[in-house]
């Protein structure tokens, strides 16, 4: 009987490949350590909560980022609020205040931008074969290589079954 999640590198995969259950525990987390931050908000000057946030909270967010790619919508709407929540903390402005100025203040980007930024910094470093896994930037050059996008797919599709069935066989 085949587990329906597994833990890989601290990332919690499902076979569905929906990305809810890793979320889910990353948000109970980073819940606290804001929660933690709200009740230490009026001894701490603001580089010092930027920095709790910065290194704590949205490290927990962002580890395995661009594995992900588009999130669900009620997923980053989830992340957003978390990153707004913060921001009121670190900020110290009223709750009234739109999460755009917010993040304005705090000179934070959206999760949705930052995610985007993540992907397409790893991106830049498979092209340019700067300090990522050989496998990536080979993948990518055979993708190149590729002119027809359901020939890309297939390929890609047999990579990723070839990958699983190597990687059931050392786990047996």
């Amino acid at each position: 009987f085949r587990k329906l999640l597994r833990k890989h590198l601290g990332v919690t995969l499902s076979f569905n490949i929906f990305w809810n259950t890793r979320f889910d525990t990353k948000i109970v987390k980073v819940e606290k350590i804001i929660n933690l931050m709200r009740n230490v908000k009026n001894r701490f000057p603001f580089k010092a909560l930027n920095i709790t946030y910065q290194s704590f909270a949205r490290s927990l967010i962002e580890y395995a980022a661009p594995l992900f790619g588009e999130l669900p919508n009620k997923v980053m709407d989830k992340l957003e609020k978390l990153q707004y929540a913060a921001s009121l903390i670190v900020t110290g402005i009223p709750k009234t205040t739109s999460y755009n100025k917010a993040l304005d203040e705090t000179g934070w980007p959206s999760m949705t931008d930052r995610f985007t930024q993540l992907r397409m910094s790893l991106f830049y470093r498979i092209v340019n074969e700067l300090d990522c896994p050989s496998y990536l930037v080979q993948t990518l050059k055979s993708l190149i290589n590729t002119t027809d996008i359901e020939e890309m797919r297939t390929s890609l599709k047999t990579r990723m079954h070839d990958t699983s069935i190597l990687q059931l066989k050392s786990e047996v």
